[in-house]
C-alpha cells in the first residue's frame, strides 16, 4: 500500500515533461528566447519560485537569479562558444575589455606575421549589453474582480417619467435598464461597505433619486449621469422612507422609519426631515419626531406635503393626518393625529391611492377661501389571502365613523403585493400562487395571469399606467403591458441558493455549477424556485437548471430538471405544509458538451411520516431516529442523462436511472455522493453511499437487433452502467471492509479522473485518508495510498501529475513520484467556525493555467465569510488570497482560460483572473516624433524582443545610455499599468466605462506614473 504510485498504463495517457527540464535546443526560436528570458533577473516566474523549486517573496531577487549561468544562443550551438553572462557594471566591462586587449597585444608580439589571424581568433566573445531599465517591470499577478450581479433588493421597480427605463437595486448598486430592449443601460456603485435599504425618486426632478443606506445615510444621485449630488446623515438606522415636496415646494421632505435603538426589537419611530437636494450636510441631522410606535414598522407612504402618512406594522396599519391645512405652519412643525388599525390576520402589503382634490368650505368663518382636501382609498393585503378595500379612509377615521370595507378573496396564501391601477378602476395583486390577479372593482370580475415563474413579491405601476413591473422571488423582474398582459421585458439575475445570514442550524447547502464547452460564456446552475429572504426559512431545494451568460450578465434560459411546485399545486391554507421538491445535488457535463448528467434526491418531510410514531413529531431521541429511518426508506434517488439540442438550445431528457445506488441491508435508495465526467470520452462515474463505483456509458438502443430512430431520424441512445466496482472487495479487508462494519455507510465520498482519463481516484469516508487508484478502462485497483486527506473530505481533483485534496487541510500529492508536495493547514484560519459551516469548502482546478483555487468559510465578526486562495501545485505560497464578504456556495473554472468564478450566498459573482503575461513597450500619442503605422509596429516588435531578451535600455538621440534621473522624463505608460485597469477582470466584470476612462486619464496626467 505504501509503494509508489506508478504511471498507470493506458492508451490515453500522454506523459509531458516539466517545462524546466526541457533543453533550449529542443524548443523553437520563440521558446529559446523565452528560455533565455527566464534565466535573467526580470523573470516574472522566478518571483514565485516556480523554476528554482523554492518560494521567494514577490518582487525580490534570489541569488540564483543574480548569479545566473551563461546561456548558449541558438546560433552558436555545437561550436563550443558561449555568450558571457550580462555584466552588471560598466567598470567590470571595461576591465574585461582591457584584459582582453592585453592578451591580444601579447599574441601580436609573438607573431607579427599572423596578426590579422590571431586577432580574429583572440577577439573578445560577444556579450549581452548591460541594461539600466527606466522602470522596474512589475510581475503580473492574479486579481479578483469586485462583486457583480446579486439579488434584487426588496424594493419595487422604479420607472422613469416616460416609462422607457426602469431602475433596479441590488445590495450596493443601482442598475438602469432599457424596457424595450431588456438590456442594461448603465450601473453605478453606491457604497462599498453599506447596504441599500430603500430607493425613492425625487418629487422635484425625475432624474434624481434618494438612496437610503444601512448606516443611516441618505445619498442624492442623478441616475441619468450618473453622479452623486449630495448626502445627508440621518443619524439613525433607516428601515423605510418616503419623499414628498415641502409646502413651499423648495425642499424635499423625508419621512423615515427607524428603530428606537440599534438593539431594540418591536419599537419604531416615524420622523420627518427636510433637505436641499443639492446641498451636502455635515454631521447628523436633527429630524422632527412625529410618532413612536410599540411595533416595528416597515413600509411607509406620505401625501400632501407630509400632512398624511400611512405606515405598516405586522399586525395592522397606522395612519397620521393633520386637522387643518394652515399655510403659515411649516412642514417641520406639522402636528398629526394618529389612528392605529388592527387587522386580525396581519398585514403583508398595502397601497394608497390619492384621488383628485375636492374644494370644501374652510372651517374659519373669517376667511372666504375654500380648503383643498383629498380622498384616500386604501387596499390592504392580509396573511389569510384576503384583500380589504377602504374608500375615503382618512375622512372616516377623523369623523370616527364605522369602517366599512370590501373584501376580495382568492389567494390561498398571504398576499405578496397589491397595487392600484393608474385610473383606480383595478386592483392588481399577487402572491405565492405564481398568479397575477386583476380585480375590476366596478363589476367584481377577476382576470388571472397564471403560471408565472415564481412567487410575486412586489408590484409597480408606471407613471403613464401603460406597464406593470413585477418582482419575483427567483430574482426576476418582468415588465408587462397593461393592455395585452404580454411581457415587454424580463430582467433576471443569478438565481442560485441565497441566504440572508448563514447559520449552522439553517443547514446551508452548496449550489451545483458546471460549464458548457459548446458555449464557453455560459454557466449551468442548479437553482431553487425561490430565494430565501427570511432567516427562518427551510433548506432550499434546487429542481431547476439556469443557463447564465456571464459575458452579457443575463440569464439565457431556465428549465425544470426535477419535480417542482410551479404548476398545478395550490396550497389549501397558509398553515398547511408545502410539498417538498426534489433537490439536484450534483451536475456535470461531458467532455464534448453534448451530455449533461444530474443526480437528484427526495425525502418526504418529517410531518408527513410522523403518524408512524402516533405523534405529530418525535418527542424524544428514539422517536426522532425512527422518523428519520422511515424517511430514509422512502427516499427517491435518480441519475438523469440529458442530451443537448443544438437547434432548440435546451437539454432533453434521454435516460433516467432509478436508485442507481442501493443500500446492502434494506435495498433502499442510497445517496449519490459524487459524480465525475471522463475528460477524454463520453462517460461519467458515480460513487454512492453503498461504497460502489459505477461507470456509465451510452450505447445505441437496439431492441430486436434494430436501431430505434428518434424524432429526427437519428438513432436513440440509452445509458447503462458498463462497470460496477465494489471498493470493499477490491481494497484490502483491513482497510475498507472493517471500516464499513464499524463506521456504517460513508458520510462523504469523492471521485476524480486524471487529465488523460486513464486513472480514476476514489476516496471514501476512511479514518486514515485512503485514496484508491483504479484503472478507468478495466476497473482494476492499481494502488491504495493512505494519509492523502484528513477528516471530512470536501474536494478532490487531478491537475496534471498532481492530486489535490481539500479537507481540514489542503494537500497536494505528486502521484508520479509518490510524495507530498506541500500541505496547507486551514484550521488556522477557520477558528471558531462550526463544523456545519466548514462543510461549505470548495475546490476547482484550472488546467489551462496549471493552477487551482479553493474557498473555505472563515469568521467575519458575528457572520461568516469565505477566503479564496489560488495556488500553483508546485508552490505552497498562494498566488492570490482574498476574502469574500459572504460565504461562497459555488466555485468553478471557466472555459477558455478565463480563470475562476465564485458565487456567494447573495448571488453575487466574483471573477478570479490570471495574470496577462509579457509586458510590452507602447508607442504613445503626443510624442515629439511622428511615426507611421508600419514604423510604430516595427518599434513595438523591437522593444518587445529587447524586453524579452533582457537587453532593453534607455538611449538618447546619440545612441548612448541615458542615465538621467526620472524627474525630467516625460510620462511613459507601460502595458502592465494598463493591464491593471483593463485586465483586472474579464469584459463582463469590468467597472463602468467612466471609471475606466478616469483611471487611464490619471495615468497620462499624473507625473512619473510609468
Amino acid at each position: 500500500m505504501s509503494a509508489p504510485v506508478p504511471a498507470l498504463p493506458g492508451k490515453k495517457r500522454k506523459h509531458t515533461q516539466p517545462t524546466s527540464d526541457i533543453h533550449p535546443s529542443k524548443k523553437t526560436k520563440k521558446s529559446k528566447k523565452s528560455h533565455k528570458a527566464l534565466q535573467g533577473d526580470s523573470t516574472p516566474s522566478d518571483t514565485n519560485g516556480a523554476l528554482n523549486g523554492h518560494a521567494s517573496a514577490p518582487g525580490t531577487e534570489t541569488n540564483e537569479t543574480k548569479d545566473s549561468l551563461a546561456v548558449k544562443p541558438a546560433s552558436l550551438e555545437g561550436q563550443g562558444e558561449e555568450l558571457e553572462a550580462p555584466v552588471k557594471d560598466k567598470k567590470e566591462k571595461k576591465q574585461k575589455q582591457k584584459k582582453q586587449k592585453k592578451g591580444q597585444d601579447g599574441v601580436a608580439e609573438a607573431s607579427k606575421s599572423n596578426v590579422d589571424t590571431l586577432l580574429a581568433i583572440s577577439a573578445p566573445e560577444p556579450t549581452l549589453r548591460t541594461v539600466k531599465p527606466k522602470r522596474p517591470l512589475s510581475t503580473p499577478s492574479w486579481t479578483a474582480s469586485s462583486p457583480s450581479g446579486g439579488r434584487f433588493r426588496d424594493i419595487d421597480p422604479i420607472f422613469s417619467y416616460n416609462s422607457k427605463l426602469v431602475l433596479l437595486a441590488t445590495r450596493q448598486s443601482i442598475h438602469v435598464y432599457y424596457v424595450h430592449a431588456s438590456l442594461l443601460k448603465h450601473s453605478f456603485h453606491v457604497d462599498d461597505s453599506q447596504l441599500i435599504i430603500d430607493v425613492k425618486i425625487s418629487p422635484q426632478n425625475s432624474n434624481i433619486i434618494y438612496v437610503a443606506l444601512s448606516n443611516g445615510e441618505v445619498q442624492v444621485w442623478d441616475w441619468m449621469a450618473p453622479s452623486k449630488l449630495a448626502s445627508v446623515q440621518i443619524g439613525h438606522q433607516i428601515t423605510a422612507f418616503a419623499t414628498c415636496l415641502s409646502k413651499d415646494e423648495q425642499q424635499v421632505v423625508l419621512v423615515f422609519v427607524h428603530p428606537e435603538t440599534e438593539t431594540s426589537n418591536g419599537t419604531s419611530t416615524i420622523a420627518l426631515h427636510t433637505i436641499d437636494p443639492l446641498a451636502a450636510q455635515d454631521g447628523p441631522s436633527n429630524p422632527a419626531v412625529l410618532w413612536e410606535s410599540e411595533q416595528s414598522l416597515s413600509r411607509i407612504q406620505i401625501f400632501d406635503h407630509g400632512q398624511t402618512i400611512f405606515a405598516m406594522s405586522p399586525t395592522g396599519l397606522v395612519i397620521g393626518s393633520t386637522k387643518e391645512d394652515d399655510p403659515e405652519i411649516s412642514t417641520n412643525s406639522l402636528q398629526h393625529d394618529w389612528f392605529p388599525m388592527l387587522v386580525t390576520d396581519g398585514v403583508t402589503c398595502f397601497d394608497v391611492r390619492q384621488d383628485s382634490p375636492i374644494m370644501k368650505p374652510s372651517a374659519n368663518i373669517d376667511k372666504a377661501e375654500s380648503k383643498i382636501t383629498f380622498t384616500y382609498n386604501l387596499a390592504v393585503g392580509t396573511g389569510d389571502g384576503s384583500i380589504f378595500v377602504y374608500n375615503d379612509i382618512v375622512q372616516k377615521l377623523q369623523a370616527k365613523s364605522d369602517l366599512i370595507s370590501r373584501r376580495l378573496h382568492w389567494h390561498r396564501l398571504p398576499v405578496g403585493a397589491v397595487r392600484w391601477s393608474k385610473d383606480g378602476n383595478y386592483i392588481i395583486s399577487g402572491g405565492q400562487e405564481t398568479v397575477l390577479c386583476l380585480w375590476q372593482l366596478n363589476t367584481g370580475h377577476r382576470q388571472d395571469l397564471p403560471n408565472l415563474t415564481s412567487d410575486i413579491e412586489g408590484l409597480a405601476v408606471s407613471p403613464a399606467g401603460s406597464s406593470y413591473g413585477i418582482r419575483f422571488a427567483d430574482n426576476t423582474v418582468m415588465i408587462l403591458s397593461t393592455t395585452e398582459l404580454a411581457a415587454k421585458a424580463v430582467f433576471t439575475g443569478l438565481q442560485t441558493k441565497a441566504y440572508e445570514n448563514i447559520e449552522p442550524w439553517s443547514k446551508p447547502s452548496l449550489s451545483p455549477v458546471t460549464t458548457h464547452c459548446l458555449a464557453p460564456d455560459h454557466l449551468l446552475l442548479a437553482v431553487p424556485q425561490r430565494q430565501n429572504r427570511l432567516k427562518n426559512q427551510p433548506r432550499q431545494a434546487a429542481p431547476f437548471l439556469q443557463t447564465y451568460d456571464i459575458s452579457a450578465n443575463r440569464s439565457v434560459s431556465r428549465q425544470a430538471l426535477a419535480r417542482n411546485n410551479v404548476v398545478g399545486f395550490i396550497q389549501k391554507k397558509a398553515s398547511a405544509p408545502q410539498i417538498s421538491e426534489a433537490d439536484v445535488v450534483h451536475m456535470q457535463t461531458s467532455s464534448d458538451g453534448h451530455w449533461l448528467a444530474t443526480a437528484e434526491e427526495w425525502e418526504p418531510p418529517m410531518q408527513d411520516i410522523s403518524y408512524l410514531t402516533g405523534r405529530s413529531s418525535g418527542s424524544n431521541y428514539a422517536e426522532s431516529a425512527r422518523i428519520k429511518w422511515e424517511a430514509k426508506l422512502r427516499r427517491e434517488s435518480f441519475i438523469k442523462f440529458w442530451k443537448w439540442n443544438q437547434r432548440d438550445k435546451q437539454w432533453e431528457l434521454d435516460t433516467r436511472i432509478d436508485s442507481p445506488h442501493k443500500a446492502h441491508f434494506d435495498h433502499s435508495a442510497s445517496r449519490v455522493l459524487d459524480i465525475a465526467s471522463d475528460p477524454c470520452s463520453t462517460g461519467f462515474s458515480t460513487v454512492g453511499e453503498d461504497g460502489l463505483v459505477r461507470i456509465w456509458n451510452p450505447k445505441t438502443h437496439l431492441p430486436n437487433g434494430r436501431i430505434v430512430r428518434g424524432a429526427r431520424s437519428k438513432g436513440t441512445t440509452t445509458w447503462t452502467a458498463s462497470q460496477t466496482i465494489d471498493i470493499a472487495k477490491v481494497a484490502p479487508l483491513d482497510e475498507q471492509e472493517s471500516d464499513r462494519q464499524f463506521h456504517g455507510l460513508p458520510k462523504f465520498a469523492k471521485i476524480a479522473y486524471s487529465n488523460d482519463g486513464s486513472v480514476l481516484a476514489v476516496a471514501l469516508d476512511h479514518p486514515h485518508g485512503v485514496v484508491h487508484f483504479l484503472d478507468a478502462e478495466t476497473g482494476r485497483l492499481q494502488n491504495s495510498h493512505p494519509l492523502m486527506f484528513s477528516h471530512g473530505l470536501l474536494g478532490m481533483q487531478f491537475l496534471d501529475r498532481y492530486l489535490i485534496t481539500l479537507s481540514s487541510q489542503l494537500r497536494v500529492w505528486d502521484v508520479v513520484l509518490n510524495r507530498l508536495v506541500f500541505g496547507y493547514d486551514l484550521a488556522k484560519i477557520q477558528t471558531s467556525v462550526p463544523s456545519a459551516i466548514k462543510q461549505l469548502g470548495l475546490l476547482a482546478v484550472y488546467p489551462d493555467h496549471g493552477t487551482f483555487a479553493l474557498s473555505c468559510p472563515v469568521q467575519n465578526g458575528s457572520d461568516f465569510a469565505s477566503r479564496i486562495l489560488v495556488f500553483n501545485p508546485s508552490n505552497a505560497q498562494p498566488l492570490l488570497s482574498t476574502d469574500n464578504k459572504t460565504v461562497v456556495l459555488a466555485l468553478t473554472a471557466l472555459v477558455g482560460g478565463q480563470g475562476f468564478v465564485a458565487i456567494d450566498a447573495n448571488s453575487e459573482a466574483r471573477f478570479i483572473v490570471p495574470p496577462t503575461g509579457t509586458t510590452l513597450g507602447l508607442v504613445l500619442p503626443g510624442s515629439a516624433s511622428q511615426v507611421t503605422e508600419e514604423g510604430a509596429l516595427t518599434q513595438i516588435e523591437e522593444d518587445q524582443e529587447a524586453v524579452v531578451n533582457g537587453t532593453y535600455e534607455n538611449q538618447g538621440e546619440d545612441g548612448k545610455d541615458n542615465e538621467s534621473d526620472f524627474e525630467d522624463d516625460k510620462t511613459v505608460i507601460r502595458s502592465h499599468q494598463l493591464a491593471e485597469i483593463f485586465a483586472s477582470a474579464p469584459s463582463y466584470a469590468l467597472p463602468p466605462i467612466q471609471d475606466l476612462f478616469h483611471s487611464v486619464a490619471r495615468l497620462y496626467i499624473g507625473k512619473n506614473t510609468a
